[in-house]
This record gives C-alpha cells, structure tokens and sequence, in this order.
C-alpha cells in the first residue's frame, strides 16, 4: 500500500464521498466469534437444524451437506445452503430458525462498530443481523425496499444500513442459495442502485472477506472493471498485511478498480486503523459545554460536530410544522392567550420563504452556469443562444424532484422525478422550446438534497433583465424584489475591445438592491478571455462605477473574476476548483451562515420557542393550585416582572432617543468635515480659465461624501444591534425567572438543559468542501440567542437603517446641478447649499427610521410581555384544581416537545445531559 492509496481513502471519507460495506467478519469480531455471524457457521447451525427437526436427515444428509458448507468451495457452499433452505422451508421452520440463529446474535465488543460508526458515512452490509442498526441507532431498509433503496443510492442520510442480501426480520429477503443470488442478480433496482455507488462513490470494503467472490459482488465488481476501465475512481478494501497480496492480486487478475490497504498484523488493530481514517477536523473541535447556573450543577459535558445531511432541512421543517400544529391545537382548547401567541408566531416563522439568492443578470452573462456550479450538478440549461424563459427556484427536498407550475387559470402542476437533468427542464425553461414563455409556464421548482441549500436557502437562475419579452422582464422584476440576497453576473469578455459597461439596466437592479438594503456579490464572467492586466483593470473599473452612481454600499464582497463555465466543469470531474470561484463560494456561504433568517436558524428557533411554550404551560398549571403562603410568593415574583416590564420600556425608550442624539450628531460633525473639504477643494482651483460646473464639482467630491454616509450607518448600525438584543436578553430573563418561581417539571428542566447545549450548535457545523480544503465557517456574533424571538430572528432590525440613505448621491442631484456660476465664491456657496440640503434630507431620514425602530421595540416589548403576564394574573385570581382535560393537554404538550426536541438533537448534536432538581437560568 504506498501512501497516496492511504491519503486518498481519506480524502474520500473527509469529503463524505465513501460508502462503507460491512461484511461478516465485522459481526463476528463484534459477537466474538459467534458460531453463526460468519456464513460457514451459520450453515452449519442450518443442517443441525435440519436434522433436529427430521431424524431421516441423519447419517448420509448429514455427512455430504456437512461436507458441502465446510469445503470453502463456493459451489459447495450454495450447493449445502440450498439444501438447508429447502428442508427448511418444507418444515415451515424457515423464519424460525433465522430468529434462532441470527436473531440471537449480540454484540460484546462494539470497538469496531463505534469506529465504522465515528466515519458517519452510509453503510451497506451483506449481513443479515441487526447488529450495526442496535449500536449506531439506524433502521434497516433491504433490497426489496424499492423507496428506501432510491433514497441510500442517492446518498441523501446516513440513517440507515442497507442490507444488500436480506435481513433476518424480513425472511423473504435473505439470499443464502444459488435460486437466492439469482433473485438478487434479477432484481433491476438492486443492480442499478448498486452500480450507481459504485459509479459515484467510493465503496469501502471492510470485513468482507471471500463474500467479494460470491455471485453478486463478483459480477458486480466485473461489471465496473469494464465500466471504470481507464478512470482515476478507486475503491478500496482493509486487509491483514498477512492477507494483502493475494487479495490485490485477486482483483488485479480481474481489473476490478479495488486497492488493498493494510491497517495491520492482526484483526484486533482494525479499529484503531478505522478511527485513524476519521478527518482530522473532528479532532479540532472542543466539547461544547453549558455553563452552570449558580445553583445548578454542570449538565452538558459534550456536543457531538452536527452533520447536515441531504434533505435534513425538509425533514425537520416538517416535523417542527407538526409540532407547531399540534401546538396550535391544544393552545384553542386551553384558550390562553400567552400560549395562543406562540402558537401564531411559530407558524408564521415555519411558513417564511426560505433564504433566496438570485442570480441575475444580463442574457448569455453565465447566470446558469453559476447556479450549476453551485449546486455541482447541470440542472439549469446551458446553451450559445438565449436560454432561461422562466424563473428555475433550486432549493431542498427529501426527494429528487422538479414541479411545472402554471400561469394562474392554466394548466395543473407538472411532477416530474428525480433525478432532474437540464434536458428534462429544457422544454419549459429554454428559450428555443419556450419563445416568450408561450406555454404560460410561472416558474418551475426543483428539489435537491444538497448540503448548503439544506441550511434553509434557494438559489434562483432567473431570465436576463434585458430580455425583450415584457411578460419575462415582469417575472424576472418579480424575483429580484423579493430576493434576499443578488449575485449579479456581468459578461466582461468585451473589457479588452472595449464594449464593457455598467449599464442602465444593470443599474436600476443593484439601486433596487440598494433602496431594500440587500447584500449583493458581482461575478464577473468570462474573465479567463483578459489578460491579467485586464482583470484587475476590468475589477477596478466596475468599483469605480459603484462608486460613481452611489451603489457601492450593498455590495458585499468582490467583485469576482472568474470563469464560470471552467468551475462547472471542474466541479463535475471533481477536481480541485478553481481559486477565485472558491473564494465567491465562501463569501457566498459566509453570507448565508451569517443571516439569522436562513431556514436551519430560524427552525431552531421555532424548537426553542416550543420549549418556551410547554414552560409556560407548566408555570400556569401550577399557579392556579398555588394556595396561602404559596401563593403570596407568586404574586410577590408576578409584580417584580411587571415592574421589570415597565423598566425594559423605560430604558429602550432613553436608549432609543440617545442613539437618535448619537446619530444627529455624527450627522453633523460630517457635515462639518465635508465643508471644509468643498472649501479646500475650491480654493485648489486654478484662479484663471472657466470656473467649473456645480455638478462636476459635486462629482468630484462625491465619493468623500459616499464614504462619510456609509460611516455613520456603520458607526450606528452594531448599537441598533446591541439594543435589540439586550431588550431581548432582559425580556427573556425576566419571564423566565417567573416560570421558574412558579415551578417547572423534570421534562422543562431536561428541555432547558438540552438547547442550552445546543445553542451554540452554529459555531461548529461543517459546510462543504470546495474542493481545496475545509471550509469551516463560523459566526462573527454568539451563534444565534436561543432566546430571541420570533421577530427578532425574522426582521432585520439594521435593513431600513441601510435604506435610510438610500438615494442620497450624486445620481438623485445632477438632474438640477446644472447651472453655471459666475465666481468661485458662487460656486463654493452653491455646492454648500445642496451639501446642507443633501445632509439634512439624509439626517431626517435616518432618524426617522430609528424613531421607527424605538417604536417598534417598545410594541415588541409588550408583544412578548403582555400575553403571559395577562394568563398569569387571571391564574392567579381564582384557585381551583386543573380539570382533567387540561391535565391531559398538558401532557401531550410534554410529548409534542420532547418529541420535536429529539428531532432537533439528531440533526444537531447528542449532548449528553444530566437531570437536575432545579432549574438553569434561561440564557
């Protein structure tokens, strides 16, 4: 084995693009040596069987069939295995002796279980016990699962063990004979499922053995011996250094695109061999711990790395919509109003579009190619002619598929299943197939699992915003005003001629960008036809003209020069990508990580939300018991949240007006500078000549202006920031103190315990490769306050700030700055009186807009207050025992939570938590 076999097998589970398939001498390592893990040994126990049931079977049956399963010989071995099954099946003792044999298998040494399972990849088995499912928490699918089959060829979890040849529980699906493996080698999907991982993946051969040579995994292995002949793709297969040369010889004889690689002298180093193949970043990631409230004991003490896996997100929204529905439902029996407010918000977060980021730009720019790029896969047609007629939503689905969706009054959506090409869309999306959108199509969705748009996100290949057609420019205006994020494609292969511009079109897009404060990234396309030179001179022009027209404030990175095409194909061989698409990609994805409204934040929100509810729940049973002394301490505990309520108002309100004050003076101490600086530039003029136009002068001061706008918003914009959360912070703790003065149950307590370890699960999920290395990607701020509310986690409490200065440049002045003066002195007091004006208008703008906020904040205060205090005080007025319906609404609200929480943690992490008798303190 040389070490570039050894680097790349680890290169391929680091990536996740490995399948491990799990042969017996995995399960007779774990039983150790249980007669009936292995295939020999489970014969045998078959003809013991055999005789015990007929005592005409001893003496020559015996002896030969004996003789068969123990010879080695393959044939030998179906030949002894058909008899068993045979004598077996005519005693009607089939099931029951697989739940004797095989279903009393139990694992006593779980090291090479726990380290196949620390590669979290797929597992594929020739076994026919449970025991890889036991240990690792996964569910069995077999080769008659036709469903579930689909979904492991795809890849898209890592939940569940495929048994490729039966399972006992399932006695229709075993293949032990020779009629057996005919069945297999006949079963269409089986193969196909089969030779697409192969295709795709990296088949890892561990335990195996001479199960390689039986008459599936043989004819499968000639199979890509033939396919595979001639490519760079590698399987490989753990073997004993005692056992390697012949084994490699073995398929070397026969081409098979299979490499040996030794992890030892003897069968025990093999787990430690299989932790070693783990990628290295797992061990860079420290245990996520809680920490302790005063009076309580530590609870978390690890949190497993969370693995986003494909179609997780669509998952989890469902079950988190099944939550909140069940919520909904209890919250209009028990008629209170706090839990009725959760209720309402959750299901207007879980119904929020997902984060979109529109690809736009002008037609033939290489906006399809982008969005193929990204998803790595040609979904978007590409062609040399116009191509988009529609817009194509790429976005997360448990299952390969793409919708047709209709105009309004026209056709019913068209379904058409995975896996999507661009030549099935091509018909509706292609401007050759679909001239001016006359088959009426409004957009067409696809559904991928795909690691980043599970974060909750939808990349948009939407129709050039030059198109003729006025129906497609209406569709294509339609997407870009609803997008949460533009990356905006310009074609700069006409820079070296010459015939490169920003546009008007392309203009009105990025100042519509501007006016909803949306973060823009700008690719330039087709740089890879420019010298370098011309790159950075193409770069440096295309910031100038941002600059020139006011537009270089929601740009947030870039821009970036590329090829697109050249990063789509190099994606597709899997090869490294090029650098400068890798570093868009990262920006891109930083972009996405960062925004607390992408789908996966706003979903652990809503879990955290329901444990909120069933807290509050917990705390108004309890109150209306509460009696005597009891109850006095309630209402002692209930006043000091009022009077917290009415101190979170009165400092949001004095916070509010001192950023007002903060921002009116920063305001005018730039208005201040820029007068010193019209001044300094008038007097630089030449005494003699023609005094310049007041526009020009204007434009030649424009961008010390634009940077002293933009300065000011982001001097303002992190104490925004800070004041939502702090208000928040002080809310969240205050009611939940009350709910822990009231009481909380052991389920409440385990709840509190549970998200607190997960809080910071954003801090340490690993997002894709791009081909050149990890990209680990953290937030700048704590990993989204489990605490926050609803809202706060869906506004954006900094966009209208962002648009308060929106129009205020040069553009929105030279219509009337025309005029010619007589004077320099003329010319200094003119361009001082439009400053003044433009300063002004831009003052009263931002204020405006934090009076807007002050005010929003003090609504949410009592938003977020009032519904509970108001259940609270009403408990508190009349005692009485809860009717046994409450009761039991009660109890299923416990349910429902635990249940909606278990969720979260698969997808997230297992922290292991301890139970506590008293309550942790809410973050």
């Amino acid at each position: 084995m040389t070490h570039a076999v050894l680097d790349d097998l680890k290169a391929q589970i680091a990536a996740r693009r490995a399948v491990l398939v799990v042969g017996s001498g995995v399960s007779v390592a774990a039983t150790n040596n249980s007669p009936a893990s292995s295939w020999t040994g489970l014969l045998k126990h078959g003809v013991e069987r055999c005789v015990e049931l007929d005592g005409h079977l001893a003496g020559d049956w015996h002896e030969r069939t004996l003789a068969d399963v123990t010879s080695g010989r393959l044939d030998d071995l179906l030949a002894g295995a058909s008899k068993v099954r045979r004598t077996l099946y005519r005693q009607n003792e089939w099931s029951r002796w697989l739940e004797d044999s095989i279903g009393t298998l139990k694992a006593s040494r779980f090291e090479l279980i726990d380290a196949l399972g620390s590669l979290n990849a797929p597992i594929l088995t020739t076994n026919y016990d449970d025991i890889l499912e036991r240990r690792l928490h996964r569910h069995a699918i077999t080769w008659m699962d036709k469903a579930d089959q689909i979904a492991f060829a795809r890849v898209e979890s890592c939940e569940t063990v495929l048994h490729l040849h039966g399972f006992w529980r399932q006695p229709e699906t075993v293949i032990l004979d020779g009629g057996d493996y005919e069945r297999i080698l006949g079963a269409q999907l089986a193969q196909a499922g089969l030779r697409t991982l192969g295709e795709a993946w990296s088949l890892v051969f561990v335990g195996c053995g001479d199960g390689l040579a039986d008459p599936n995994f043989e004819q499968f292995l000639d199979w890509m011996a033939v396919v595979l002949k001639g490519v760079r793709h590698r399987h490989f297969r753990l073997e004993r250094k005692t056992d390697a040369d012949h084994r490699q010889q073995w398929h070397n004889d026969r081409g098979h695109h299979v490499r040996v690689v030794t992890y030892g002298d003897a069968y025990d180093e093999l787990p430690a061999f299989i932790e070693s193949l783990r990628p290295s970043r797992a061990a860079d990631i420290r245990p996520l711990a809680l920490a302790p409230a005063a009076s309580v004991p530590e609870r978390v003490t690890q949190l497993a790395r969370p693995v986003l896996s494909a179609g997780e997100y669509v998952r989890l929204q469902q079950k988190g919509r099944e939550a909140v529905e069940r919520l909904t439902a209890l919250t209009h029996l028990l008629e209170w109003e706090s839990i009725c407010a959760h209720g309402n918000d959750l299901s207007q977060a879980l119904e929020q579009d997902l984060y979109r980021v529109a690809i736009t730009g002008r037609s033939r720019a290489g906006k399809s190619s982008l969005v193929n790029a990204l998803v790595g896969r040609t979904i978007c047609p590409v062609e040399r002619v116009i191509t988009t007629a529609i817009p194509i939503i790429i976005g997360p689905g448990e299952n390969e598929s793409a919708t047709i969706k209709y105009q309004p009054n026209g056709r019913s959506p068209l379904h058409l299943d995975g896996p999507i090409t661009a030549d099935m869309l091509a018909p509706y999306a292609d401007q050759r197939h679909n001239r001016d959108n006359e088959k009426r199509v409004d957009c067409i969705e696809v559904r991928l699992g795909h690691q980043v748009l599970d974060l909750g996100v939808e990349y948009v290949d939407i129709p050039g915003f030059d198109d003729p057609s006025g129906r497609i420019w209406s569709a294509t205006q339609e997407v870009i005003s609803k997008a949460h994020a533009l990356v905006l494609v310009l074609d700069v292969s006409s820079y070296e001629s010459g015939g490169f511009t920003i546009d008007k079109a392309t203009r009105e897009v990025l100042e519509q960008a501007h006016k909803r404060a949306c973060p823009v990234l700008i690719v330039c396309n087709k740089a890879d036809k420019l010298s370098k030179a011309e790159r950075e001179e193409a770069k440096q022009y295309v910031l100038e003209a941002l600059d020139h027209f006011g537009l270089r404030l929601p740009l947030v990175h870039g821009p970036f020069l590329m090829s697109t095409r050249e990063a789509l194909e190099t994606r597709v061989r899997n090869e490294p990508l090029p650098i400068p698409f890798s570093n868009f990609e990262e920006t891109l994805w930083k972009q996405l990580w960062n925004t607390e409204s992408v789908g996966l934040r706003r979903l652990f929100r809503v879990f955290d939300a329901l444990r909120v509810a069933d807290e509050e729940v917990d705390a108004l049973i309890a109150a209306r018991q509460a009696k005597g002394s009891e109850r006095e301490r309630l209402r002692t505990a209930f006043a000091r949240c009022q009077q917290d309520k009415s101190n979170i108002l009165a400092t949001s309100r004095h916070d509010a007006h001192a950023l007002r004050q903060q921002t009116a003076e920063l305001v005018e101490s730039a208005r201040s500078k820029h007068l010193r600086a019209i001044a300094d530039h008038i007097a630089s003029l030449p005494a003699e000549g023609e005094i310049p136009l007041v526009s020009e002068t204007m434009q030649a001061l424009q961008e010390r202006l634009s940077t002293a706008c933009r300065a000011i918003i982001e001097n303002v914009t992190p104490s925004v920031i800070a004041q939502c959360e702090s208000t928040e912070k002080a809310i969240t703790r205050s009611l939940s103190l009350l709910r822990e003065e009231v009481g909380l149950s052991a389920q409440a307590i385990q709840a509190r315990a549970t998200l607190g370890a997960l809080r910071n699960w954003s801090e340490t999920v690993g997002l894709p490769d791009t081909g050149d290395g990890e990209r680990k990607l953290k937030r700048t701020a704590a990993g989204g306050t489990a605490g926050l509310a609803v809202f706060f986690a869906l506004a954006n409490p900094v966009g209208f700030l962002v648009a308060a200065g929106v129009g205020f440049g040069v553009s929105a002045l030279v219509n009337f700055l025309t005029d010619r003066v007589g004077s320099h002195s003329a010319l200094r007091a003119r361009v001082e009186q439009h400053t003044n004006e433009a300063f002004t208008s831009f003052k009263q703008s931002v204020d405006a807009a934090l009076e807007a906020f002050g005010r929003d904040l003090t609504s949410r205060v009592h938003q977020r207050m009032r519904p509970f205090l108001n259940d609270m005080e009403r408990r508190l007025e009349t005692i009485r025992e809860p009717t046994a319906d409450e009761l039991r609404w009660h109890a299923e609200m416990h349910v429902t939570t635990a249940e909606a929480l278990r969720i979260l943690e698969g997808v997230l992490g297992s922290p292991r938590v301890a139970s506590s008798a008293s309550p942790p303190t809410a973050a």
